[in-house]
């Protein structure tokens, strides 16, 4: 059975049924139709119209950023309930004539699981050389603007609310000229707007790589090295309330310290003291983090925290990045992608006494073994399952397209990885949750979101090269959840990223931090999700806004989403679901 005739057949049951009872096709077809069915993970890209397939510009010369660009975002552009996919281009392959310019591309979610792409409609197809995007109301008027990254100038879309949106860069003082990768926006300073902090990666050129790198000595050429170049300083913008954006790097501390090399970001109040911190994945460089002191400044403690280095002491080549409550235990962990011959790195949360410490747990938490010969790029942790504890996936794909050739053993295409958290280690469910985990991609940026407003999240990948992957999450489920969503009032950013919320239900205390921004140049939804177990009712949900406000809600009914209002929760129907 082709995969045409198999989505057709799995889209009716009846039709299903009489396959299976005639017998039609194959020993080999009808296996292919069972594991499809089981899934926990089924890739549904071409029934659900996102056909994006990413252009990395490749030249034949390998200039760096042509690997290292794919980001993904999920936003409800038009408010009406239903999230809709945005995915990052970098420029075509030189000689290419293909009928669709190489430009990024918007998709409306039409709420019966389909999507219709309106790029040109919404007037955000920009063709620069693409890295990676992220979201958030920066303009406070209740809908989601958009920030693009690229090598050169960067782009704001401000939402317009009418389905369009405007670019406002040059306005607004962000379009900055550095080769950025991943943003954020959080209120690091408590004014009630959204800040943009941009990370950057390497001082970059054509002329430059030229001059510095020739390949596999002589060999075939490859992509290089980002020690053959200098960082590039990442940036922080602090929002007037106006339309416009400060640079404070240099007042706040940032710029204040060699420059990285960055790649991905998280952003969470990891000492637990009411306001945002920061954190980037740095490329075979010294991670940092820059804790917030409360005063406009941030202290860079990455090396003090024990969050800088791997067990070893040595740098990483750290590309995506995601935190989360793993161990349950109230304080956010950080879990770090990195190249293949090195592993991930799991940094457990040891604060205590107002002293933030992490510990590299990567040994003892069971990631290391499962990474040693992966390139991991986009990452994020959610409860597949609704058990209550937080489970990772991972995409992986080489940064050198020729690696084969110069190392038989290592794969420029991965397979992708999906991580059980069974309360004690996180274990490899790879095998177990569908066809997809066994296909190699050469993955890049990841988002999570529930495109189909079941209540629980699936997943949006970016691949370099290739076409994007849309997983919806079929998982067998032992709990129950709720979704919730933030709608602030002037005291706070309007989409209330950066809120904490803190939810009792069935003895068991949880946390999540309301951010669009982890992952690798990536932006997931602006949405905190909660698996309960077997909890039918949760007992009590605590919100502490960014403004340090705190709102506190009890007996709420689970298998719901809620929208939350100073004040006021109520429970929230799709519009068109």
């Amino acid at each position: 059975m082709t995969p045409s005739k198999l989505s057709s057949v799995l889209k009716h049951p009846f039709l299903l049924g009489i396959t299976l009872l005639l017998g039609c096709g194959s020993d080999e077809s009808k296996e292919e139709t069972r594991e499809v069915e089981s899934a926990w993970f089924v890739d549904v890209t071409a029934e659900s119209g996102l056909t994006f397939d990413h252009q990395n510009g490749f030249s034949g010369y390998r200039y760096l950023p042509e690997t290292m660009g794919g980001g993904v975002a999920w936003l409800d552009y038009d408010g009406d309930g239903s999230l809709d996919a945005y995915f990052v281009n970098s420029t075509a392959a030189a000689g290419d004539e293909s009928a669709r310019p190489a430009t990024n591309r918007l998709f409306r979610n039409q709420g019966d699981r389909s999507f219709e792409d309106v790029t040109e409609t919404a007037g955000v197809g920009d063709a620069g050389f693409g890295q990676g995007c992220t979201v958030g109301d920066y303009d406070n008027d209740g809908d989601a603007d958009l920030y693009v990254l690229n090598d050169g100038p960067n782009i704001l879309y401000r939402n317009d609310g009418d389905g369009t949106f405007t670019n406002v860069s040059a306005n607004a003082g962000v379009a900055g000229d550095s080769w950025s990768v991943s943003a954020g926006f959080f209120d690091y300073d408590r004014d009630g707007d959204l800040d943009l902090y941009v990370v950057n990666y390497l001082i970059f050129s054509k002329d430059l790589q030229r001059q510095r790198f020739q390949g596999f000595e002589g060999r075939a050429p490859a992509y290089p090295h980002p020690d053959r170049f200098d960082g590039a300083p990442d940036r922080l913008y602090r929002n007037d309330g106006e339309g416009r954006f400060e640079d404070v790097s240099d007042e706040s501390g940032i710029a204040s310290i060699i420059p990285g090399k960055g790649l991905g970001l998280a952003l969470s109040d990891f000492d637990d003291d009411g306001d945002i911190d920061v954190y980037v994945a740095n490329d075979s460089t010294r991670n940092f983090l820059f804790e917030n002191n409360g005063d406009g400044r941030f202290a860079e403690t990455a090396a003090l925290a024990g969050a800088a280095y791997n067990i070893d002491g040595q740098t990483e080549a750290s590309m995506g990045v995601a935190c989360g409550d793993v161990q349950g235990d109230g304080r956010t962990d950080l879990f770090v992608t990195h190249l293949d011959l090195e592993t991930n790195t799991f940094y457990e949360n040891a604060s205590r006494d107002g002293l933030t410490e992490f510990v590299d747990a990567t040994l003892r938490s069971g990631l290391a073994e499962p990474s040693l010969n992966r390139v991991g790029f986009g990452a994020a942790l959610f409860d597949y399952d609704h058990d209550g504890d937080l489970d990772l996936i991972v995409t992986n794909g080489h940064v050198i397209d020729n690696i084969a050739d110069r190392y038989p053993t290592r794969a420029h295409a991965q397979a992708d990885q999906l991580f059980r958290n069974d309360g004690d280690r996180l274990v490899d469910v790879s095998h177990l949750a569908g066809p997809y985990f066994r296909e190699r991609r050469v993955g890049r940026g990841l988002a999570l979101g529930d495109f189909d407003n079941d209540g629980d999240l699936d997943v949006l990948i970016g691949n370099n090269g290739q076409p994007a992957v849309l997983l919806e999450n079929r998982a067998p489920k032992v709990g129950h959840w709720i979704r919730v969503r933030l709608d602030g009032d002037e005291r706070d950013p309007r989409d209330g990223q950066g809120s904490r919320l803190t939810l009792l239900a069935g003895g068991r205390t949880l946390i999540r931090e309301l951010r669009a921004c982890e992952s690798y140049a990536s932006a997931s939804e602006a949405w905190a999700h909660f698996g309960v177990g077997k909890a039918e009712r949760i007992e009590r949900l605590v919100i502490r806004w960014p403004s340090g406000h705190l709102e506190t809600f009890e007996d709420l009914p689970a298998d719901r989403a809620y929208t939350v209002r100073h004040g006021e929760i109520q429970a929230w129907e799709p519009g068109r679901q």
